[in-house]
């Protein structure tokens, strides 16, 4: 089951057709010394877009060449701790009015979600439960990059752009006024020009910015700014601080989102802000 949330961001950040955006980009250092690479990841691909297989393909084949691979998140966490960092103090019946938490109610069972067992989960993480795959994804998804990629990782040393519990933090941090607007947003329909983006744009070859622009038309029609600070901005900084020293002293692979790669707070961009010499692989 592919969530609203996290599906729908996805979806309209990194899908298109075979020929563009670029998703693999090498990192030098202003001495030359050393070359890296960023991996964009498709988290939703669909079986018959080759996008995905090439990058895949080229991905394998650059493996060879670094001594340290960076995936997002580390699964660091038991499901008692992600529980606790998924829940808050209130109820979602006591925030919402009589009559809106009905329809929140009647939404959330609709879609498999017990009310009773879930009061106290974040708004954020219940919009993530929700079930789009008949809205949204009608083909068959193949696997990820990160799963062939660890297979195949021998010699290299496999790091984290963050923990579990940083992700986390991240959306905990997400105002809950937000949250709840969201969620009855959601479960009310008022969400229609996001689908309308997404459709007209999933048979048209687009540009890595192309995509980016997309991506914050998506984030403005979900939220606005806020929510685009915590899942991209905030998380794009720290992971370029992260990598920063590792860039410098070897070669290095980093996968990640293919919406984190592109824009003014992007990866790219703030590598290059730094000295990093950065062109698109070919």
């Amino acid at each position: 089951m592919k969530s609203f949330l996290t599906s729908t961001l996805l979806f309209i950040c990194v899908f298109a057709k075979s020929q563009t955006p670029d998703l693999i980009w090498k990192v030098t250092t202003p001495d030359g010394l050393h070359t890296s690479y960023l991996v964009g990841v498709i988290h939703f691909s669909c079986e018959k877009d080759s996008l995905e297989q090439k990058t895949k393909k080229t991905s394998l084949e650059l493996l060879k060449l670094v001594t340290t691979i960076y995936f997002e998140p580390e699964d660091d966490l038991t499901l008692k701790q992600k529980w606790e960092l998924m829940s808050m103090d209130s109820s979602i019946k006591e925030l919402y009015e009589k009559e809106e938490f009905k329809e929140i109610k009647s939404c959330l069972e609709k879609n498999g979600i017990p009310v009773k067992s879930n009061q106290n989960m974040m708004p954020v993480w219940l919009v993530s439960f929700i079930n789009t795959d008949t809205i949204i994804f009608t083909c068959k998804s193949i696997p990820s990059i990160e799963s062939e990629l660890e297979q195949n990782i021998k010699k290299q040393q496999l790091k984290f752009l963050e923990t579990s519990k940083m992700t986390f933090d991240y959306y905990k941090e997400i105002p809950i006024e937000f949250q709840l607007d969201l969620l009855k947003r959601i479960c009310t329909g008022q969400f229609t020009k996001t689908l309308n983006t997404i459709n007209q744009y999933t048979d048209i070859s687009m540009t890595l910015e192309e995509l980016m622009k997309l991506t914050f038309l998506g984030f403005k029609e979900i939220g606005g700014d806020q929510l685009a600070k915590n899942i991209l901005i905030n998380r794009n900084l720290n992971w370029v601080k992260k990598i920063e020293p590792d860039l410098n002293r070897e070669s290095i692979m980093v996968v990640a989102g293919a919406a984190h790669l592109g824009g003014e707070t992007g990866l790219i961009n703030q590598l290059m802000k730094k000295g990093f010499n950065v062109e698109p692989y070919k």
